[in-house]
């Protein structure tokens, strides 16, 4: 019976216990799982902030661990121990766990303690760096702006530098067109008056008259082309040509002779080259210049012609110049060749071949070439000229109506503020539209007659286009007359009319002189 008490008791006792431990080992679970919580909720931020998840895992493993053996230590001294130490056991163990848990709980309040300032750190730090980025940032964009505004400075003063090296070049530039225009004012003035006085020459008198004075004008052409050589007049009732020219050289020697034979007729003849050939060998001359208003129906503008070279009066001091640098060379070569028998035999050669004539073409086309050029430039001059002439006007208009108002404002006392000779030019009353529509038009015979002139005796055509350009041309040099395209087509229209002039063929059309002989 008793050993049944005993036995009954020790059961009681024994479950009496484990109750009382599962009590305090379930308390402690609790806390520690409270704690693990806790503790894996600051491992992850801590691992987000520093990346220690892995030593935090490895402390969870060992804790664990230790968990498991101290529980399979309860579990072997529990049924171990008798009833006779249960109670000293169970208050040790309760001692014991309460101890333990306390330590973990500790020791899980540091690491978390521990965790959440290392937490703060990194939350110091990533501010601190956040802060800083900020600061370059703001630096960035301070160096940027300076550095933009820097390049905006040198920027604005390479343009002002630029823009007065422009203004500088613009003014040398206006200086420069400034000069070559009063150049080439001077130049037409003096051609002006020497086509003038030529003009003036070459129209007196009879057909003879005008012959002898083209003979003067020519002789006058030739001495202010070739002022190192001398032009002599044949006298009258002398047989010969009408001038003869010695080439002199830059020694003063001479290089041989040039007779020359002008002819104002509107129709060739065969016959002056035979008189002509002879004036060349009586006056022992090297060659022999015929200019002409009427050339052969082969020759254009010059050429050689039995022998004899013919040229229009225009391409007589280009041919001259061609046949006078001719001799100069032929005499050069003579003089090297000296004491050979072969010096006529050279000179005929050379006077008689292919390269004397291309260089007397390029000579003659070279004066051709600036003629033109220089009747381009006339025209775009009054082209200019009349702009300007129009910009003056209007500025006067202005400066006119500014004085008036000015006047009418403050009376008599701006009464001498125009010049008297401006005052007197703008106060003549402008021409009406009825007044101009009355005007008398432009001399339409002298104008025919300049368009007849300028197209060739011989009946070639020219091009409108050309022969419009210097229709225009000699109309202002002539005549004085600011003619234009529509005068050259009335003019041409009427001469067609009137049968002096022909149609010709061409692109752009053409006009050609009427011969004599075609017209009978």
């Amino acid at each position: 019976m008793r050993a049944g008490l005993e036995a009954e008791v020790r059961a009681a006792l024994v479950r009496q216990f484990e109750g009382q431990a599962s009590a305090v080992q379930g308390a402690a679970d609790a806390r520690i799982r409270e704690k693990e919580a806790e503790l894996t909720e600051a491992r992850t931020k801590l691992a987000v902030a520093e990346n220690r998840e892995a030593d935090l895992l490895r402390q969870q493993r060992e804790l664990s661990e230790k968990e498991q053996r101290l529980e399979l230590d309860l579990e072997r001294r529990l049924s171990a121990e008798t009833a006779r130490i249960r109670d000293l056991e169970a208050r040790a163990a309760q001692e014991r766990f309460s101890r333990e848990a306390d330590d973990r709980v500790r020791v899980k309040d540091e690491e978390l303690a521990e965790a959440q300032a290392k937490l703060a750190a990194a939350a110091s730090r990533e501010a601190d760096l956040m802060k800083k980025q900020r600061e370059l940032a703001d630096r960035e964009r301070e160096l940027s702006v300076e550095t933009e505004r820097r390049v905006a400075d040198e920027v604005a003063k390479v343009r002002e530098q630029e823009s007065k090296l422009a203004d500088q070049r613009t003014a040398l530039q206006q200086e420069q067109q400034r000069l070559r225009e009063e150049e080439h004012r001077q130049k037409e003035v003096s051609l002006e008056k020497t086509i003038a006085e030529l003009t003036r020459k070459v129209q007196q008198g009879s057909q003879q008259a005008q012959g002898e004075a083209q003979e003067v004008v020519l002789h006058d052409v030739l001495a202010a082309a070739f002022p190192t050589d001398a032009i002599e007049d044949v006298p009258k009732g002398v047989n010969g040509a009408d001038l003869v020219q010695t080439v002199r050289g830059a020694d003063g020697r001479d290089a041989g002779s040039i007779v020359w034979e002008s002819k104002r007729t509107r129709v060739w003849s065969d016959g002056w080259l035979p008189k002509l050939r002879d004036d060349q060998r009586e006056a022992g001359a090297a060659c022999a210049i015929l200019v002409t208003q009427a050339l052969p129906p082969d020759v254009r503008h010059f050429g050689m012609k039995d022998g004899v070279w013919v040229c229009a009066t225009s391409y007589a001091v280009p041919l001259g110049a061609a046949l006078r640098s001719g001799l100069l060379e032929v005499v050069a070569a003579r003089r090297a060749a000296e004491g050979s028998g072969q010096k006529m035999q050279v000179l005929y050669d050379y006077m008689t071949g292919t390269g004397f004539r291309n260089r007397v073409e390029g000579l003659v086309e070279a004066f051709v070439e600036m003629q033109e050029e220089l009747i381009v430039e006339k025209r775009t001059t009054l082209t200019r000229w009349k702009r300007r002439e129009r910009i003056i006007d209007r500025a006067l208009d202005n400066i006119t109506a500014l004085c008036g108002d000015l006047q009418g404002i403050a009376g008599r006392q701006l009464a001498d503020l125009l010049p008297p000779a401006l005052d007197a030019d703008r106060a003549l009353p402008e021409p009406s539209d009825e007044e101009e529509a009355d005007a008398d038009p432009p001399d339409d015979t002298r104008l025919k007659q300049v368009l007849v002139d300028l197209l060739p005796d011989d009946g070639s055509g020219v091009g409108n286009g050309s022969l419009s350009e210097l229709f225009v041309t000699r109309a202002f040099t002539e005549l004085r007359l600011h003619a234009s395209a529509d005068d050259y087509e009335r003019c041409k229209e009427a001469l067609l009319v009137e049968g002096r002039i022909r149609r010709g063929k061409g692109r752009g059309g053409s006009v050609g002189r009427i011969m004599a002989s075609a017209a009978e």
